[in-house]
């Protein structure tokens, strides 16, 4: 409705509208902060189309959120702040490659693989162990090849848990 007043719209409606004026007249340079806070989903893959098409544009995107989900969406570069400090600026895939992983080990040899990598241990039991990794996969692949090993399952930390790593 054209003759609808602004302060009398919704959120997502604001939030939409927003965006549109953010990129209505082609910037270089947009700064979001937060921008799906009230979007439903479809709007929000709207949205993420949106960016990818404003990035192939060349445009140059600020994103602010602690949806950290969002940022292995549309991001290419990530910037951690704290009280206001830059702690670390990377690419997502340099962030994930140095990241924690999560290892578990089915294995006879549980008790001597805890004493051999010297890891942050989750759980353990006579048969299964399961730590926090931060080793490079060929030191711990050298480690565990000393070992028979029933099975090994490696996860990659998600975007939180990396956060969480620059904040403690």
């Amino acid at each position: 409705d054209e003759n609808k007043v602004i302060s009398t719209l919704s959120i997502g409606n604001l939030k939409k509208l927003g965006i549109i004026l953010a990129f209505v007249h082609n910037p270089e340079l947009v700064i979001l902060d937060e921008p799906t806070t009230g979007l439903d989903i479809m709007m929000q893959k709207v949205f993420f189309e949106l960016l990818q098409e404003e990035k192939q544009k060349g445009t140059t995107i600020f994103y602010s959120t602690h949806n950290l989900n969002e940022i292995t969406k549309v991001c290419d570069k990530v910037a951690i702040i704290k009280e206001g400090k830059l702690l670390s600026t990377e690419t997502v895939d340099d962030i994930f490659k140095k990241s924690i992983h999560y290892v578990t080990i089915t294995s006879e040899d549980v008790l001597k693989i805890e004493k051999d990598i010297k890891e942050n241990i989750i759980y353990k039991d006579e048969n299964t162990l399961k730590f926090k990794s931060t080793m490079d996969f060929n030191k711990l692949i050298k480690i565990l090849s000393k070992y028979d090993i029933n099975n090994i399952l490696i996860e990659n930390a998600s975007l939180e848990d990396i956060f969480l790593k620059y904040y403690n």
